[in-house]
């Protein structure tokens, strides 16, 4: 197994998290809900929070310590889906993490990207944290975090690594709304970026958009980040859902 899937525990695991009421005040909400919907499986401390608290949980005790692994595909069919298969299925091919971009390049997430982007579902937009912030996200996870999740070309739903210049491209995240989306970022990065970020923000007819990226001086947590979104009228809010 690739020791950087030796951390990483089953699907089912995050889903049980996701249904406890206990692990809702222990774990970020963004969190719970990539648990929840099956778009992130969860690693071994994030399982161990919830082992360290009072409540008993025989399953969770059971995926963080059991002999479990992870196999191999030796055949891949096309089917035709009459409505009987109900899942999505994510296969990675070893030492091939490749996708399509916007239906055109085939591109991949390679270990040297500067920014993270992650979606912060409750604010309808997305956060971008750079790496020399060494700070909680919120997302609930550092970037150091983040990046075992993407880097090395790993594929995590609502998770992408990118260069901090792309930011502003009118490229970015283009077939999800673009850059109106970006609703988060640390400080520091956005003063390194200001004048590209308002001049972007111009040539989509929001002048004053600088001001409505929440940071961390006014939001560490996603609920933190939603309430400064209402209050700044953030235009995400008004943009159609991305779920």
């Amino acid at each position: 197994m690739d020791k950087s899937q030796q951390e990483v525990l089953p699907l089912a695991a995050g889903k049980e998290i996701a249904k406890l009421a206990a692990g809702k005040g222990i774990l970020n909400s963004s969190t719970l809900f990539y648990y929840k919907t099956g778009r992130s499986r969860p690693v071994r401390s994030q399982v161990q929070k919830l082992l360290d608290s009072p409540e008993e949980f025989p399953l969770l005790d059971w995926m963080i310590d059991g002999d479990y692994f992870l196999d191999s595909i030796v055949k891949v069919e096309e089917v035709n889906n009459k409505g009987e298969y109900d899942f999505v299925y994510n296969l990675t091919i070893a030492k091939t993490h490749c996708y399509i971009v916007n239906g055109g390049p085939l591109v991949k997430n390679c270990g040297c990207f500067q920014c993270i982007v992650a979606v912060l579902p409750t604010t309808n937009g997305v956060m971008v944290v750079n790496r020399e912030f060494a700070g909680m996200t919120p997302s609930g996870m550092t970037f150091s975090t983040m990046a075992g999740m993407v880097g090395g070309g790993q594929q995590t739903p609502g998770f992408s690594g990118v260069g901090k210049f792309f930011l502003t491209s009118p490229k970015f995240i283009s077939a999800d709304g673009g850059f109106k989306r970006i609703v988060w970022m640390p400080k520091e990065l956005k003063e390194e970026l200001r004048d590209m970020i308002e001049k972007r923000a111009k040539e989509i007819g929001e002048p004053d958009f600088m001001g409505k990226i929440a940071d961390e001086t006014v939001a560490t947590t996603e609920e933190e980040v939603l309430e400064f979104m209402q209050k700044v009228g953030h235009p995400a809010l008004e943009m159609p859902p991305m779920f």
